[in-house]
């Protein structure tokens, strides 16, 4: 790889999806941009995703480097292939979604524009087949991305986006490298990486910019959401104890967990119970914001309280 004539370096970070990597990595063939390059890491997939790679990357049309190791979690997989990157910029795709033919040229024309520019926001849409979906960002993020940079750090910092994707974006490799890259010790990719990204931005007077384009295609799957409910809250809670600051962390957290119970309750009574009673015991939750989950947990132990019996 020529760090002289690689302009962006697309990470892929690839776990089970023999299904759909190839489509993923044609998608980046078909960008009408010559300065890129790929780099593709397994994180210890079962089945034979990496075996694809490596015929992908004997025919690929741009530099391709690929490795397999055993499963780590998408966040060291991505600093993995951030510290192999010789590109200036950076951009992020999972294996099994796909970009818009024919983008990453103008994309790229816009950040090398201006120089204290370092990250370039941008908006996708989900798919189903051949059927294209809804928007990834709903309205509050475009509004959101539209503000100062101090200003949506300030905001990630109280508030989960739901969702802002770095599979939208395009970054300043520099930047990237700056603030260390993603949170390895989280299981939660892009809000964590938002924050420190924002932050930087904002301590040192660089600006970014957001343009409604789609840029990437976001694969529908069947989900259990409501299955996983506990799970992404402690995702979500490990977050918010890490990064947002102590005044304002009891409230953040007491406010995520009415909202998780609530939706809980409403499928399985008794995980909601334990969940609810488990929380009331979380130190980073003021007294005042214990006793609220308290009288939640007998609220909504009468309103469920036939489900609750079976």
């Amino acid at each position: 790889m020529n760090s002289k004539q690689t302009l962006i370096s697309i990470l892929i970070p690839c776990y089970n999806h023999q299904e759909y990597i190839e489509e993923s990595i044609q998608s980046i063939w078909q960008q009408n941009c010559e300065q890129m390059e790929i780099i593709a890491i397994d994180d210890g997939s079962t089945d034979n995703t990496y075996t694809i790679l490596e015929k992908l990357q004997q025919k690929s049309p741009i530099p391709m480097f690929i490795r397999t190791r055993e499963n780590k979690g998408v966040t060291q997989t991505l600093n993995e292939a951030l510290a192999l990157a010789q590109g200036k910029y950076i951009a992020v795709i999972a294996s099994d979604d796909k970009y818009y033919p024919n983008t990453f040229h103008k994309l790229l024309a816009m950040l090398q524009e201006d120089p204290s520019v370092k990250l370039l926001y941008l908006n996708g849409r989900g798919f189903d087949g051949d059927t294209i979906l809804a928007k990834v960002h709903h309205p509050q993020i475009e509004q959101l991305l539209k503000q100062t940079p101090c200003q949506i750090h300030q905001w990630l910092l109280t508030h989960v986006p739901t969702p802002l994707l770095t599979q939208c974006a395009i970054f300043d490799k520099e930047m990237l490298l700056a603030v260390g890259g993603w949170d390895s010790d989280l299981g939660l990719d892009d809000w964590p990486l938002n924050i420190k990204i924002f932050q930087y931005l904002c301590t040192n007077n660089f600006s970014h910019l957001y343009r409604d384009i789609d840029m990437t295609l976001y694969r529908a799957h069947d989900t259990q959401t409501n299955k996983n409910s506990v799970k992404m809250f402690t995702i979500i809670k490990e977050v918010i104890e890490k990064y947002t600051p102590p005044k304002q962390r009891s409230k953040f957290l007491s406010k995520q967990l009415k909202s998780y119970a609530k939706n809980l309750y409403a499928t399985d009574c008794k995980a909601a119970q334990e969940f609810l009673k488990q929380e009331m015991q979380n130190k980073n939750i003021s007294f005042i914001d214990r006793i609220k989950l308290l009288f939640l947990y007998i609220k909504y132990n009468l309103k469920y309280k036939k489900q609750c019996k079976e």
